[in-house]
């Protein structure tokens, strides 16, 4: 966490340098013609590691296979995203979207069973600086926001019998956690009030320890996410 915050603290000063070098050179012309408001929607695609507890705590002390990896699933939401623009270079954004419960049909014993996937529904909220160079006709920028995603459903390890005993048991319950979107953003913009936009980046998640904390360790998973979207500027 203080890598990350230290991060955030070099973007903000790097914010306002561009601020002010790019704020310089700025024509009257340009600022008058720059709509400030952005309003858009999007489909996103998360391509989530899983974050197993019980898998990895048993990992974690020699149980199973050693090479353990998470799970990845590829998660389809859509959403919505709100934007002011500062300067044609500097822009604060807030984004939210929402991931629907999948389910699966495994086959066992040639018998197909409904499964869902792990972690059900989830919202994701993020909001943050978007910096770059626009052009009349094209923009592309890098973001940093950091943000809130919640699960529906989040496994955690509970211990049953004697205190010296190794056994656990997955337990599911609503949970929050932080997330911080780290990535780049392409926009075309099909005339003076449109954009078409593409977004790709890393998704940190950071899975703190849930009760009981001396047996559920801390997790952060990186993933891949990528959006297309549709907005309007005013």
């Amino acid at each position: 966490m203080k890598i990350i915050t230290c991060r955030l603290i070099a973007f903000i000063f790097l914010a306002f340098s561009t601020h002010y070098v790019f704020g310089q050179s700025d024509s009257d012309s340009t600022e008058t013609e720059l709509r400030r408001f952005e309003v858009g929607g999007q489909f996103t695609v998360l391509r989530r590691s899983d974050a197993d507890v019980v898998s990895e705590i048993f990992s974690q002390n020699g149980f199973g296979s050693p090479n353990y990896k998470s799970e990845i699933l590829n998660e389809i939401g859509v959403g919505a995203r709100v934007g002011f623009n500062f300067t044609k270079n500097i822009a604060v954004e807030a984004e939210g979207d929402f991931f629907r419960r999948i389910e699966r049909e495994p086959s066992i014993i040639g018998v197909g069973i409904r499964v869902d996937e792990p972690g059900g529904r989830k919202i994701q909220v993020v909001a943050g600086p978007k910096i770059g160079i626009r052009k009349k006709k094209f923009g592309v920028f890098a973001k940093v926001r950091p943000g809130i995603i919640g699960f529906e459903r989040y496994n955690v390890a509970i211990q049953i019998g004697l205190i010296d005993s190794f056994f656990v048991v997955p337990r599911r319950r609503n949970a929050k956690f932080f997330n911080l979107d780290v990535g780049g953003v392409f926009e075309y913009y099909p005339t003076r009030r449109t954009i078409f936009r593409v977004d790709a980046g890393d998704t940190i998640i950071y899975y703190n320890p849930q009760k009981p904390k001396d047996l559920n360790p801390s997790l952060t998973r990186h993933n891949f996410q990528t959006s297309v979207g549709f907005g309007f500027r005013f």
